[in-house]
């Protein structure tokens, strides 16, 4: 980092910018999860019509899938968001 920027940056600049990145990261990740809980419900009401199983068995599918590729899109996001956070930090 140029020494420009890095003299820019200060302690309580960085730290903010940490928990504006998690905040917004943490925000995307619960709305993506909702929507993972949103096709367990589905899945729950089919299952109580009756429905088809094999409907079922690839909505359930669905529904972890989009729950694990969250939670692993948002381990990467906060653990590189640290990462970035903790190389201005040292340039202090």
């Amino acid at each position: 980092m140029p020494a420009a920027i890095a003299a820019s940056h200060s302690y309580p600049s960085v730290v903010l910018e940490l928990l504006s990145h998690i905040i917004v990261g943490t925000a995307a990740f619960v709305i993506i999860a909702l929507a993972a809980v949103g096709l367990n419900f589905l899945v729950r009401w089919l299952e109580f019509l009756q429905i088809n199983s094999f409907i079922i068995k690839g909505l359930q599918v669905a529904e972890y899938t989009l729950f694990i590729i969250d939670l692993v899109l948002f381990m990467i996001f906060v653990l590189r968001t640290a990462y970035r956070s903790g190389k201005k930090f040292l340039t202090l």
